[in-house]
């Protein structure tokens, strides 16, 4: 006689291609930014604590504590904190083919739908420190990687609501951008 308890998933024709690419934390200062920028991997961005605005395809979202936002490879983005609430945020970045239609799809995000919220932020701080315990570089250590940023994505999934308060930007991209320059270079 046997005891036993098994699962046996089915199978799946899709191939999977995602490999986690890097990861970290920020706390800001106020007025903080980054860009205009084009990436070459897609980033995930969640938000901690404060607030700010992400900016893509003439878009501004304004974005609080539990919410984030997704950046798309060969896609300029700006992002920037509140001057009296400025953000702490999480960052996962990783590439692959069809990630998209195969994962962020899924998440509620496509193109022109780059914002979300989520119901636990610390889900995905927890994946972000596991990564950092995997920072050795060993053929293990990168399978870690590949699968906490799977499980990343899979929280995501299973924890994120679209969001919908989108701005047209009506201002110029370069002139923000100038004036950030001017903010933070007056002195000189």
């Amino acid at each position: 006689m046997e005891n036993s308890v098994f699962f046996i998933k089915s199978e799946n024709k899709e191939k999977r291609d995602l490999t986690f690419s890097f990861c970290g934390v920020s706390k800001t200062e106020p007025l903080h930014s980054f860009g205009p920028a084009v990436r070459e991997t897609y980033i995930l961005h969640i938000i901690l604590s404060g607030s700010g605005y992400y900016m893509v395809n003439g878009k501004k979202f304004h974005l609080r504590a539990g919410e984030g936002f997704l950046i798309e490879p060969g896609v300029s983005t700006f992002y920037q904190s509140d001057i009296k609430d400025p953000w702490t945020y999480l960052w996962i970045g990783f590439s692959g083919k069809d990630i998209i239609d195969k994962y962020l799809k899924r998440a509620g995000l496509t193109s022109g739908n780059y914002s979300f919220s989520v119901n636990n932020t610390d889900i995905f701080l927890d994946y972000i420190q596991k990564c950092f315990s995997k920072i050795e570089h060993t053929l293990a250590n990168e399978l870690f990687l590949d699968g906490y940023t799977f499980e990343f994505l899979a929280s995501l999934v299973e924890n994120t609501r679209p969001i919908t308060n989108v701005h047209e930007v009506k201002e110029n991209e370069y002139v923000n951008e100038a004036l950030h320059y001017l903010y933070n270079n007056y002195t000189k």
